[in-house]
C-alpha cells in the first residue's frame, strides 16, 4: 500500500465528498473508494460521492482509492490522511497542501503533510485550543524544525523552539522565550554543547549572558554577564582548572578584576585589580607560599599602557629570608627607590637615577648584626666609597676606581678597641697593596703585600715609646725570614 500519495479529496458538507487523483497519478483511472473513519472496522461509505449524514458522522475521515493506469497494465492502493470540514487538500510527490481537523465543530488543528508533528517531513502544522491558536509547528527545506507557542487567553507568544535535525547550523536547540509579547530570554545549545542563555529586560535591553561548557568541549566551564541600562554591569568565568575570574563595572567602565584559584593550579591564592578614578589600578595578590604583593599602575600619558608607582611584597608566612619589599618608580616606570627589611630587622634602602643605583645604605636596627650602618656610593652604576659603621666603633671606608676596584680602604678606631688608631690599606691595578698603620703609641707600622700575601714590614717609634728607633721584617710565603733592629742607643754619638 502507498500512502500520502497524490490525492486531492474536494470535501462539501452539504454536496457530499469528492475525490480525484493528481501529479504522476493524474490520468491514472479510479476503480473504488473507500472512505474510512477513526474506528477502522470497515468503510462507512464507498464511492465518488457518497457522503450523506446518516453514512458518515464522524469528524474526520480518510480514503482508500484504487487506480489503474492508462495501459491496464498496473493498479495501486493510495491512502489519505484524515480530512474533515470544508476544505480542500492536496497529497503527495511535491506537493502537500492544506487540512484541518475540528472536534465537536471547533477546529483542533490545520496541517500541512502528516498530523503527527513529530514525523520528519511535516512542513506546517497549526493547533488550536478553544477555537484560539496554540502552537506551530514548521520544518523547514533544511531540516529545520521550530515550533511556535502561543497564549490561548492573550493570544501572545510564549516561546519559538528550533531544532537543527539535519545539522544545517553550528547549533542544536534554540529557543526564544516571550514575556507580554518581548523578548525575554533566548537560550541555544551549539553543536558543540555549549549552553548560551541571553535574557533581555522589558524595554529590550540585554540584562543578562552565560555560557555553560556542558560537553567539556572549550577550555571553561562557565560564563556569565550581568548588564545594566545596556552597559555590562559584571562578569564571571570558570575555567576547568578552576581558576574564577569575576569583574565588576560602573557604567561600562571596568572597577575591578578578581581571580581566585580554587583547584591550586596557580601559584596564588588570590589575585585582585582595583582600578581608580584616574584611570590607573592597585593590584593585590596572595601567593600560595604566604607572599602578599601590593602594586600600584598608571596609565602613560601617550595611553600606551600603564607604568609602575608603587610595587610591595610582604612575607607573612616567613618563607624568606625577608619580611617586606618595597620599590618606588618614577614618572619615566624607572625603578627610584627600593627598600628591604630582613627578617632580623636590618633594612637595606636603596636610591637610583634614570633607574641606575646611586647610593645603598644598610641599617642594623635590631643590633643583629657585627654593624651599626653601612653606606655604598655609586657612579654610573659603579662603586665608588663604602662606609662601614662596625659595632665595635671601627669605621672603614673604601674607594673604588671607576672600574670598581677597591683603591683604599681606612680603618679608624673611634672607640678605642683596638691596639692602633687607624690604618689605610692602599691597593694597585695588580691586586698588590700597602698598609700603613698608625699605632696607640705613636708607632707607624708599613706593610706590603704581594698577591694578597705579607711580604715586609716596617715599624718605626715616632713617639719614642720604645727602646727601639724601627724594627723591619721580612717574609717568604707568610713566614718571616728576618729582621733588623735599629735601637735608639745605636742613634747616640
Amino acid at each position: 500500500m502507498i500512502t500520502m500519495t497524490n490525492l486531492t479529496f474536494e470535501i462539501d458538507n452539504i454536496n457530499g465528498v469528492g475525490a480525484r487523483l493528481a501529479g504522476q497519478y493524474a490520468d491514472w483511472t479510479i476503480e473504488n473508494i473507500e472512505w474510512w473513519d477513526a474506528s477502522g472496522s470497515e468503510p462507512v461509505a464507498t464511492g465518488q460521492s457518497l457522503y450523506t449524514p446518516e453514512t458518515m458522522t464522524a469528524t474526520s475521515y480518510h480514503a482508500v482509492v484504487t487506480a489503474t493506469n492508462p495501459e491496464g497494465t498496473e493498479t495501486v492502493t493510495l491512502t489519505s490522511a484524515n480530512v474533515s470540514g470544508t476544505e480542500s487538500t492536496s497529497f503527495g510527490g511535491t506537493s502537500r497542501e492544506f487540512y484541518v481537523e475540528d472536534l465537536d465543530g471547533q477546529i483542533q488543528a490545520a496541517a500541512a503533510s502528516f498530523g503527527d508533528h513529530n514525523v520528519s517531513g511535516v512542513l506546517f502544522r497549526l493547533e488550536f485550543h478553544d477555537g484560539a491558536p496554540n502552537n506551530i509547528y514548521v520544518t523547514e527545506a533544511n531540516g529545520v524544525f521550530t515550533e511556535y507557542q502561543y497564549d490561548t487567553l492573550t493570544g501572545q507568544q510564549g516561546y519559538i523552539a528550533a531544532e537543527d535535525r539535519e545539522d544545517a547550523f553550528d547549533w542544536t536547540y534554540l529557543t526564544t522565550y516571550f514575556d507580554d509579547g518581548e523578548v525575554a530570554e533566548i537560550e541555544e545549545v551549539g553543536d558543540d554543547g555549549v549552553v548560551f542563555v541571553q535574557s533581555f529586560s522589558p524595554t529590550g535591553e540585554v540584562e543578562y549572558i552565560s555560557m555553560a561548557d556542558e560537553q567539556n568541549a572549550h577550555d571553561y566551564e562557565f560564563t556569565e554577564q550581568t548588564f545594566q541600562y545596556g552597559a555590562v554591569a559584571s562578569s564571571f568565568e570558570r575555567l576547568d582548572d578552576g581558576l574564577e575570574t569575576t569583574k565588576q563595572y560602573h557604567r561600562g567602565e571596568l572597577q575591578s578584576v578578581a581571580m581566585v584559584d580554587t583547584n591550586d593550579a596557580y601559584n596564588y591564592v588570590v589575585n585582585e585589580r582595583l582600578y581608580d578614578e584616574w584611570g590607573g589600578y592597585t593590584q593585590f595578590t596572595l601567593y600560595d607560599d604566604g607572599r602578599v604583593l601590593t602594586s600600584v599602575y598608571a596609565p602613560e600619558e601617550d595611553g600606551s599602557g600603564f607604568r609602575t608607582v608603587y610595587w610591595e611584597m610582604s612575607d607573612t608566612e616567613d618563607a624568606y629570608s625577608w619580611s617586606s619589599q618595597e620599590r618606588w618608580y618614577d614618572e619615566n616606570n624607572d625603578l627610584a627607590a627600593k627598600l628591604v627589611i630582613a627578617d632580623d630587622g636590618v633594612a637595606t634602602s636603596t636610591t637610583y637615577e634614570g633607574g641606575v643605583r646611586v647610593e645603598v645604605n644598610v641599617n642594623d636596627f635590631e643590633d643583629a648584626r657585627a654593624f651599626t650602618t653601612i653606606t655604598r656610593q655609586y657612579e654610573d652604576g659603579v662603586l665608588a666609597n663604602k662606609v662601614t659603621q662596625l659595632d665595635n666603633g671601627r669605621v672603614n671606608h673604601s674607594t673604588y676606581d671607576s672600574d670598581g676596584q677597591r683603591t683604599t680602604t681606612t680603618s679608624i678606631d673611634t672607640a678605642d678597641a683596638f691596639v692602633w688608631t687607624e690604618q689605610t690599606r692602599t691597593f694597585d691595578a695588580d691586586g698588590n697593596s700597602e698598609l700603613f698603620r698608625l699605632h696607640d703609641d705613636g708607632v707607624e707600622q708599613t706593610l706590603t703585600y704581594l698577591d694578597d700575601e705579607r711580604t715586609s714590614s716596617v715599624r718605626e717609634d715616632a713617639g719614642d715609646a720604645h727602646a727601639w728607633h724601627s724594627i723591619t721584617d721580612q717574609f717568604e710565603d707568610t713566614v718571616r725570614v728576618s729582621r733588623d733592629i735599629i735601637w735608639d742607643s745605636d742613634l747616640i754619638g
